[in-house]
């Protein structure tokens, strides 16, 4: 190893020396073309240890841990990200990397740490909690934000008292665009935006900060619902949904398990907002299955408040299909339909243009359950996800699944 020159942005420099026997005419230290050797400087030994670290070890542990540490893996996949940055961009060998990655880097922390957290900040707004029993909860807010105009906008949501690593949250919400009262006090409370929220209890390893020793929705269901919310931005299949219903003549199959009602419940309010004049109305196809019995009934009595209040005209025919699996018997009579007002929210859902079945099993996706050659969106836990996706394939239809779920 023979060490350089130290100069500026912070890279050695390659070493001039002397030949071995002094005589005239100098050669680089990396190249000993008397001795046919080549040497490393200090510099080159740094990287190969940096780069094996970063990029052999921590990049696959970071990816590994995304899907079961993610307040972890984030934070360590952003630092690799920093790190590598510096490390192109401070040799002197890189000049291109200076003109192409740097602005880059700029954009980069713009959006990161300016646009995402201040643009449409809603500072401890006024938000309603439903508790759902303990797996589930319903945030209600008042937004100073007009509507989106998109499907199933995304919203960040986080405690405002918070640790300094802990990131804030992104969920697929749903906003009021009907004015219908969903939440039970509308006469004292005007909200404009709401989530369903599932409620994880898991103990935080490794543990980044004193507040975060568990998971962060756990802190937003216990604590006071102090939070800090940005949005509305679109979501990763807000104008995709938009424009298969908008453009394309297939029939469209909306498909959500447990928390993933939000974007199927923001689809049919999306739908009363349209034009009936310029609407080209389809079949649409609605699956939303839950173990949860609190939460199913919460959503079943929703689906019923918005369709029984859309335009056929505007809508078009909608089928939807409501499936509870967890262990409380539907249909019993200590079931979840000997509440009366839900059993006849439940049953307005049937009309001239919109019909319902509900099962107390499982959906069986491989059952004419999918539309050939339909347009399926999809949301819930990865596994449900693949399940529907296999399903898509035999029946020929184009399948489209959002992000989250693990």
């Amino acid at each position: 190893m023979i060490p350089g020159v130290w100069e500026w942005p912070a890279s050695e420099r390659t070493p001039v020396k002397c030949s071995v026997d002094d005589k005239p005419g100098c050669w680089p230290g990396d190249a000993n073309n008397e001795l046919k050797q080549m040497g490393l400087q200090a510099d080159d030994v740094f990287r190969l240890v940096e780069m094996t670290l970063f990029l052999m070890i921590l990049m696959p542990l970071s990816l590994k841990w995304l899907a079961s540490r993610w307040h972890a893996a984030i934070q360590l996949h952003r630092l690799i990200n920093i790190v590598y940055f510096v490390d192109i961009v401070r040799r002197h060998s890189h000049p291109h990397s200076w003109v192409l990655n740097t602005p880059v880097f700029i954009i980069y922390c713009i959006d990161a740490f300016v646009w995402s957290n201040y643009w449409r900040r809603n500072n401890s707004p006024e938000v309603k909690r439903v508790k759902l029993g303990k797996d589930y909860m319903v945030l209600y807010w008042v937004s100073p934000f007009p509507s989106s105009k998109f499907i199933a906008p995304h919203y960040s949501i986080i405690m405002k008292e918070h640790d300094t690593l802990e990131e804030k949250h992104i969920f697929t919400c749903f906003e009021n665009r009907m004015g219908i009262p969903i939440y039970e006090n509308e006469e004292d409370f005007k909200w404009n935006a709401a989530c369903v929220i599932r409620v994880f209890r898991d103990r935080r390893t490794p543990q980044l900060g004193k507040l975060e020793q568990y998971s962060h929705t756990q802190r937003m269901y216990k604590e006071d619902p102090d939070y800090i919310i940005t949005g509305p931005v679109p979501g990763e299949m807000s104008l995709k949904l938009q424009s298969s219903y908008t453009s394309s003549k297939k029939e469209i199959l909306l498909i959500g398990a447990g928390s993933a009602a939000n974007f199927i419940i923001d689809f049919l309010l999306w739908l009363s907002q349209l034009d009936a004049n310029k609407q080209d109305n389809k079949m649409i196809h609605i699956i939303y299955t839950a173990r949860n019995d609190n939460l199913f009934e919460w959503v079943a009595a929703v689906f019923a408040e918005i369709t029984s209040r859309l335009d056929p005209c505007i809508s078009g025919s909608i089928n939807i299909k409501l499936s509870h699996t967890g262990e409380m018997d539907l249909f019993g009579e200590e079931g979840l339909l000997a509440n009366c007002s839900l059993h006849q929210s439940v049953m307005s859902l049937d009309s001239t243009c919109h019909s319902t079945s509900m099962l107390n099993e499982r959906v069986d996706l491989h059952k004419n359950t999918i539309p050939c050659g339909s347009k399926v969106f999809c949301q819930g836990s990865a596994p449900f996800k693949d399940a529907v996706k296999k399903a898509c394939k035999k029946a020929n239809a184009s399948f489209f699944g959002g992000e989250g779920g693990h």
